[in-house]
């Protein structure tokens, strides 16, 4: 949960509601409100919600930006309609990440929303390649505030928000679609996401009326057991879903098949940044290394940037480095998720990890560890 110099209402909120404040990839965040254990469960048996007003936004506004994007972007943002988005990657020449980001089809204008070590890279790249196009460039991030609702009871919640919005439609929502709430005159987008197993919808509202329409969802959802999801939870889920993570799983020295964001590309489409290397790389169908599942045993979590290695092998090689890792408790074990090179990636192999001193034995497990 990122608290912006615009939204010190809702940072006073969170305290109010229990926030233990921490600093994660240098930014404040809410650790855990009511406890680990009790929002966890929340998030699998009623309802949370989670800040991600920390994303970056960019609005392309101008009569090319579709075909501009279209030329830039790794997934087909030509097809899309107002109301739909989709997953997509900015690539460099060579076919590595600069970042991944969903776009939105606002109708007069697309959003670019990402992780906010995408938007600085992402805003010069872009940038660089327009020459003559009608074509304008916005950092709006900032302007409206970000939340998702998770979890089995997402729908109920959201369809007492939502001005003509039933749970059915709202289930029925492809992902990254998403519903214009504009009767409401509270400028709601609700959108089809995926933050960690089960439903879950991005909520965007205007930053200045987001602290007061935080407080009414709570208390819509005080009846169903909703919960404040804190960074823990967050975090724990993500990595349960498998999700890679900019800046903490992957960065422009990442090819995105090996990323695992197969589905942000569309091998049928034009011609686009990077896609020679990509195109070249899923034909040839080996990668030197992939992002896979790593699943431990006992309770020790290991960290990120521990070394992988083959215990099978008399010299010990390294065979990767751990990106993500945390406690499932679904699982009631530790996992995490690391690149580990191809002579290492059948299911079932068993690896080393060198974590603070000590050898944990894992096991290489397919993505995702949960649906």
């Amino acid at each position: 949960m990122s608290i912006h110099s615009k939204s010190f209402a809702l940072r006073e909120l969170f305290a109010g509601a229990g926030a233990r404040f921490g600093t994660r990839r240098g930014r404040e965040v809410a650790e855990e409100f009511s406890g680990v254990d009790d929002e966890y469960r929340a998030a699998r048996e009623s309802v949370v919600v989670a800040d991600r007003s920390y994303r970056a936004c960019i609005r392309v506004t101008g009569r090319d930006r579709l075909s501009f994007l279209q030329n830039m972007l790794s997934n087909d943002v030509k097809r899309l309609q107002t109301g739909e988005g989709v997953w997509a990657t900015l690539l460099t020449r060579k076919g590595t990440v600069i970042s991944d980001l969903v776009v939105y089809q606002l109708g007069d204008a697309l959003l670019l929303e990402m992780e906010p070590e995408g938007l600085s890279p992402s805003m010069e790249s872009l940038s660089r390649y327009l020459v003559s196009e009608d074509v304008t460039l916005a950092d709006v991030t900032g302007e409206e505030a970000l939340f998702s609702v998770e979890g089995p009871k997402a729908t109920k919640l959201l369809s007492q928000i939502l001005v003509d919005a039933s749970e059915s439609r709202l289930a029925e929502l492809g992902m990254y679609h998403f519903i214009s709430d504009g009767e409401s005159e509270r400028g709601l987008r609700v959108s089809a996401a995926r933050h960690g197993p089960g439903a879950a919808f991005d909520l965007a509202v205007p930053a200045r009326r987001a602290a007061d329409f935080l407080g009414n969802l709570l208390d819509a959802g005080r009846p169903l057991g909703l919960r404040l999801a804190g960074w823990q939870v967050q975090e724990t889920r993500r990595i349960e879903a498998g999700i890679p993570l900019l800046g903490t799983d992957m960065d422009a020295s990442h090819l995105p098949l090996e990323a695992r964001l197969d589905d942000a590309i569309s091998f049928n489409k034009g011609c686009y940044i990077g896609q020679e290397y990509v195109v070249r790389l899923a034909h040839r169908g080996h990668l030197n290394r992939r992002l896979t599942g790593l699943a431990l045993s006992g309770r020790t979590v290991p960290s990120a940037g521990d070394e992988i290695r083959a215990p099978d092998d008399e010299t010990a090689r390294a065979a990767g480095r751990v990106t993500s890792a945390a406690f499932s408790p679904r699982l009631g074990q530790p996992i995490a998720m690391g690149y580990v090179q191809s002579a290492f990636l059948e299911p079932g192999t068993v690896v080393t990890l060198l974590s603070a001193g000590s050898a944990l034995q894992a096991r290489v497990t397919e993505l995702p560890f949960i649906e």
